[in-house]
């Protein structure tokens, strides 16, 4: 959310965004209703154990969600370097090579992977540590719920004159869950693999056949996947966004990303 829209833009963009949100709050109402307050009566250690695991994954969901949305993915600005950039046919800024135009954010971002509509944001640079942590924690947050939720329902399923409506919610909640952990797990392992192989979502073609990543040349797994989580390995966990201008480099590319984000400060 870095260029400029009219009202009706933002409102289209936002919207995803609240959705996102809702479906969140749901969830949790789901868990609190169907989950610690069923189990609270009749085995509430079993409740606070299974519900500390919980609410610590939602709680690092929603904040994965929320930095995701307000953290700048590596917009770039016109920089005074003499390196060799290209210029952005749309916006007309000079840009590092490995920066693209995107026309909902209206501005070119390093390293951009993707626009992300869910959260309203692209996915670049500076935050794709923080969509892959998003992806991951709704994973696990949903599969938990599922994994939780399931006995209830094989309970509700035996249960002769269960509550039609109780029994419809247990079936949408272990559903919806399963799936939605399954696709935001598949969203974490790709952009893991994107991550540690020095990619993004539109430069995965250069991996196909026998052409060299030219973007991994002579670095490792770990050297990549450092460039995007930064060095601290305590905060990779956790949704803390790192500055671009910290980040390690090894490549003259990399470098070119250095000057630019530190003539941004």
């Amino acid at each position: 959310m870095h260029g400029r829209r009219s009202a009706i833009g933002k409102a289209a963009v936002l919207s995803p965004v609240v959705i996102n949100a809702g479906i969140i709050v749901a969830e949790e109402i789901l868990y609190l209703k169907q989950f610690l307050l069923y189990y609270w009566e009749f085995n509430p250690v079993y409740a606070v154990v299974v519900s500390i695991m919980y609410y610590a994954l939602s709680l690092l969901l929603f904040a994965s969600l929320t930095a995701c949305v307000v953290a700048d993915p590596g917009v770039v600005r016109n920089s005074t370097s003499e390196r060799e950039y290209t210029v952005c046919s749309t916006c007309k800024v000079k840009r590092p090579p490995r920066a693209r135009h995107c026309a909902l954010c209206q501005a070119c971002v390093l390293n951009m992977d993707h626009h992300c509509p869910w959260i309203g944001n692209c996915i670049g640079l500076g935050n794709h540590k923080l969509f892959l942590l998003f992806c991951l924690y709704a994973s696990l947050t949903c599969f938990l719920q599922a994994l939780v939720l399931l006995p209830r329902l094989v309970q509700a399923v035996r249960l002769v004159g269960s509550n039609d409506m109780t029994l419809a919610v247990l079936i949408i909640g272990c559903v919806s869950n399963t799936a939605i952990g399954l696709m935001a797990g598949g969203f974490a392992a790709l952009h893991s693999y994107y991550i540690a192989n020095n990619l993004t979502s539109f430069e995965i073609g250069l991996m196909i056949g026998p052409r060299e990543n030219p973007y991994g040349r002579g670095k490792t797994r770990y050297d990549n996947w450092i460039e995007v989580f930064g060095p601290n390995k305590w905060q990779w966990p956790f949704p803390i966004p790192i500055k671009i201008s910290k980040q390690p480099r090894n490549t003259e590319e990399q470098i070119i990303l250095i000057e630019h984000s530190l003539s941004n400060l």
